[in-house]
């Protein structure tokens, strides 16, 4: 037997399967953004975490760091001198 579809029928079936994958687009669309926000999420708690440690870190060399920044300066600025 051979059935014939009346074109309406057709053209129904066909939008029915578009706006199908219209959904599934929008679908991955959302999953998307929302992998994109935890990512964001955790890229902004690993910066936080690196401040943290970094703070802790001068906490505990307290101003020696600074200290000797000022001395590896003025051998910098010596050595320039004594060039001149």
């Amino acid at each position: 037997t051979h059935l014939s579809f009346r074109s309406e029928f057709t053209s129904a079936v066909e939008l029915k399967q578009v706006a199908q994958q219209d959904v599934e687009k929008q679908r991955f669309l959302v999953e998307k953004t929302e992998q994109s926000r935890q990512a964001n999420v955790i890229a902004v708690e690993d910066d936080a975490h690196a401040a943290d440690l970094i703070g802790k870190a001068l906490d505990e060399v307290g101003d020696s760091l600074i200290e000797l920044r000022r001395i590896e300066t003025a051998e910098g600025i010596a050595n320039q001198l004594s060039k001149s």
